[in-house]
């Protein structure tokens, strides 16, 4: 399963990623996802994942930690709307702005300028803070 914290501690169980996400409920590129750290892992699943491995929830959220910052002000700036829905009242392209909010790629000069003219008040400095460790935890949809 490779060096990666999750699939090592998972194997260590006597668990295949396919086990994982048969567990889950999920895909074996989801529970892929989350172990490198491009999806953030939710509270529920790590809960399942701490049970399967006997770990605490916390080693698990650990071992998926974002590799690259997602804006938490973003996050939270969307009051609820999915980030297909932001994309669409913003005009932009749903996958770019998907990858930036999930931590793939880095905000482009341009997007970050159109995020700023749709939340007006909010400063860059909040807009475009990363995620702190305990606000991964609960979302599974950038």
């Amino acid at each position: 399963m490779g060096s990666n914290p999750l699939l090592t501690a998972a194997k260590a169980a006597g668990l295949t990623l396919t086990e994982v996400a048969e567990r889950l409920g999920t895909s074996v590129s989801y529970v892929s996802r989350l172990a490198s750290g491009e999806r953030v892992i939710s509270a529920r699943h790590a809960e399942t994942v701490a049970e399967m491995l006997g770990i605490a929830p916390a080693e698990v959220r650990a071992m998926c930690r974002q590799r690259r910052p997602i804006y938490a002000g973003v996050l939270n700036a969307r009051q609820g709307r999915s980030a297909r829905g932001l994309a669409k009242e913003m005009g932009v392209s749903f996958g770019i702005l998907y990858d930036v909010l999930s931590g793939r790629r880095p905000a482009h000069q341009k997007l970050r300028d159109e995020l700023l003219a749709f939340f007006p008040g909010v400063p860059a400095e909040i807009l475009f803070a990363p995620v702190a460790p305990d606000d991964e935890a609960g979302s599974d949809d950038a």
